[in-house]
């Protein structure tokens, strides 16, 4: 005897088919979805930049704007960039040299961000934070004159009775003080080291106040050629500046024992000069009118 088939067996075997059909078709739908999901991501994943490791190397900042020294416009990021790469060079050291804004690299230096900042002057404040390298250039300031300027001066004191020109801005050194609190000479302060140039050109100051570089640089942007001013013998001021070194870095002591040695042999080979002079010419050059 058959078995009786009930409504609900009729019911089973007409929908059965069916449902099996849907959920066949459901999960062709999910595979193809898939694949397409997977050829858009690789397609995308292919187009990314890929992150390289951090470049090896100690990690170095300076500031922007104090050509010819540094700034990243310049031939080698300038004169003093040149050179702290070269002198690490020299002891088999690479470096990685970054520009930010002055106060934010000194920031970043002291709390380990970076390894070294660059170039900074000596002070007894700064030092109780950060170790100091043998100095990297001195600037000395003098007193120039025109060419065929008759003035002399040996000491400071042989300015008494001229009138010299120093910007706005700029330091007032000790002697210059000095001088000015004895009412002894007469002290122009405009707005711009040209303008100082173009009294001395006009002859209403004896003397420009200035470093040399600044000074020749002036000179050939201002009067034709650098060679249209002249030092006098007197020294105002000695300005020198180092690599400095966090005190709290692991290899403070390391970082800067090797600059200093590779420093020193960068000047005993002579191509610390050549680096000064090619950074020189060329930047006063380019100061041409």
């Amino acid at each position: 005897m058959k078995p009786a088939i009930t409504a609900a067996g009729i019911r089973l075997a007409i929908f059965r088919p069916r449902i099996f059909r849907q959920t066949r078709t459901q999960s062709r739908r999910f595979r193809l979805i898939a694949a397409a999901l997977i050829a858009a991501f690789c397609s995308l994943a292919a187009t990314l930049p890929v992150v390289a490791d951090a470049p090896a190397g100690l990690r170095l900042v300076t500031g922007p704007d104090y050509k010819p020294f540094t700034d990243p416009s310049l031939p080698m990021g300038g004169m003093q960039s040149e050179i702290v790469r070269a002198a690490f060079g020299k002891v088999g050291e690479t470096v990685n040299i970054t520009f930010q804004p002055w106060l934010r690299g000194y920031a970043e230096t002291q709390r380990l961000a970076f390894d070294a900042t660059f170039p900074y002057a000596r002070s007894t404040e700064r030092a109780k934070d950060f170790l100091y390298s043998d100095d990297i250039y001195v600037q000395v300031s003098r007193p120039y004159v025109l060419q065929d300027s008759t003035l002399t001066a040996v000491t400071t004191d042989d300015l008494a009775g001229k009138t010299l020109c120093s910007p706005q801005g700029y330091v007032v050194a000790a002697p210059i003080a000095q001088l000015l609190e004895r009412r002894a000479i007469r002290l122009e302060r405009p707005d711009s080291m040209d303008q100082c140039f173009k009294m001395l050109q006009l002859r209403r100051v004896d003397a420009v106040i200035c470093v040399d570089v600044q000074a020749h640089a002036t000179a050939q942007h201002v009067l034709g050629h650098q060679d249209m001013v002249k030092p006098l013998a007197a020294v105002i001021a000695i300005t020198t500046n180092g690599l400095i070194v966090a005190r709290q870095h692991p290899d403070a002591q390391r970082i800067i024992a090797d600059f200093n040695r590779g420093l020193a042999l960068l000047k005993a080979s002579g191509e610390f000069d050549a680096i000064v002079k090619r950074q020189l010419d060329g930047y006063i050059s380019s100061m041409t009118n």
